[in-house]
């Protein structure tokens, strides 16, 4: 049968509509798997552009310790050591301090530090921001009689392959000052530079014990109940600058430096003064009657020198490396217009609760020093001058000895 022209030319527009169709189906399906595997690829790989998961605190303070340890090691080799796999400040500044020590003839023999987390947070960037207090337990050459170092540690942790590693430490080093310019004190009429070692054990000077006496409302404190507090409370467990790290019947401050001595001189038999204004400099008590709590002189160096200086039967020592257990040092190394430079005025005090005693060379046989704020347990004296000098610090002292 022939079918009609127009009937012909109808059916090859319908099978040519039906061909046009399967290939715009073809199509369509074609672009949707085009379309669906490019936005899986895309949600893959964002999905592997997110950071990696939050630490553990296991995994935290595992990479502080391991990292620590390897720190410490630095203090006891004469170069960088291969274990030491990230040179951070801190560990810089380790070998400074070590090389210095060192040339002094008072090299390290060991150290062994206690690390405490004290908080961390991860970043968008996925590193880990942790606070750290660390706690480094030191012996000398030809003395091995312990000393205690404590510093809070600002560290950033980054992830690899391998895991964790501190990238970055820094100690926050900053000394416990006294602030307090308003108050009106005496002028202390002798102060020695650190590097002053030239009446270093020769008989007293003239200098030594000249200071006038207003009146002694205290007696000789006794140099071993003295020593005897400052050690344990600068020791394990107490080892920190936390409330919990200072002894609850006291008063607690944001700086507790001279609290710290005032406590010590206390436990050496000093008693306590009745009084009303805390500005009083003849007064030293932890708790005036009244609302005013403490005395300037209980928590501030500056006004504590001066009740030292007027009320007490310490006196004068001219020379700090002859220092003895129970004698105590003001440093003076910061002015309000430039730090790290002396203005007449202390910033801070300290202790002596030991000498360091080597047979073999009596060159390094300097005093030992206990504080808070921050803590520091039977030290060197050399040791603390060195680090504070290293931070850009000009110090000079006033000493009094019992």
């Amino acid at each position: 049968m022939v079918l009609p022209a127009d009937s012909f030319i109808s059916s090859q527009k319908e099978v040519g509509a039906m061909k046009s169709g399967r290939t715009s189906l073809r199509h369509l399906s074609l672009t949707f798997a085009v379309t669906l595997a490019l936005t899986c690829q895309a949600s893959a790989m964002a999905a592997g552009a997110q950071p990696d998961p939050a630490p553990t605190a296991d995994e935290i303070s595992k990479t502080v310790t391991e990292y620590q340890t390897a720190a410490d090691a630095e203090w006891t080799t004469s170069a960088a050591s291969a274990a030491a796999t990230t040179s951070t400040a801190s560990v810089q500044t380790t070998q400074n301090v070590r090389d210095s020590l060192a040339n002094e003839g008072l090299a390290v023999t060991s150290a062994k530090s206690d690390v405490g987390i004290v908080d961390s947070a991860t970043q968008a960037d996925g590193t880990v921001l942790v606070t750290a207090d660390v706690s480094t337990t030191f012996t000398f050459e030809g003395d091995d009689t312990p000393g205690i170092w404590s510093d809070r540690h600002q560290m950033t942790l980054s992830s690899s392959a391998s895991g964790y590693t501190v990238v970055s430490d820094t100690i926050d080093n900053k000394v416990s000052e006294d602030s307090e310019d308003s108050e009106e004190l005496n002028e202390t009429p002798f102060m020695q530079s650190s590097d002053d070692k030239s009446t270093a054990g020769s008989e007293e000077s003239e200098a030594d014990g000249e200071q006038p006496a207003e009146g002694q409302a205290q007696p000789r404190p006794n140099a071993g109940n003295m020593v005897k507090y400052a050690l344990k409370w600068t020791s394990p467990p107490y080892d920190g600058d936390s409330k919990s790290d200072f002894n609850p019947e006291f008063p607690y401050k944001n700086n507790n430096c001279a609290n710290f001595v005032s406590q010590v001189l206390h436990a050496g038999g000093w008693d306590y003064d009745q009084g009303y204004n805390p500005y009083d400099t003849a007064v030293w008590a932890p708790d005036l009657i009244g609302p005013a709590g403490p005395s300037r002189t209980w928590t501030r160096a500056r006004a504590q020198r001066t009740y030292v200086e007027a009320h007490t039967p310490y006196r004068w020592l001219r020379n700090i490396w002859d220092a003895q257990p129970g004698d105590l040092l003001y440093p003076d190394w910061d002015s309000p217009n430039q730090a790290g430079k002396p203005d007449g005025k202390v910033d801070h005090v300290m202790v002596v609760t030991g000498r360091t005693n080597n047979p073999q060379n009596p060159l390094v046989n300097g005093p030992r020093i206990s504080q808070k704020s921050p803590n520091r347990s039977n030290i060197p004296l050399m040791m603390s001058i060195i680090m504070a000098t290293g931070q850009g610090k000009e110090i000079h002292w006033t000493a009094f000895k019992r």
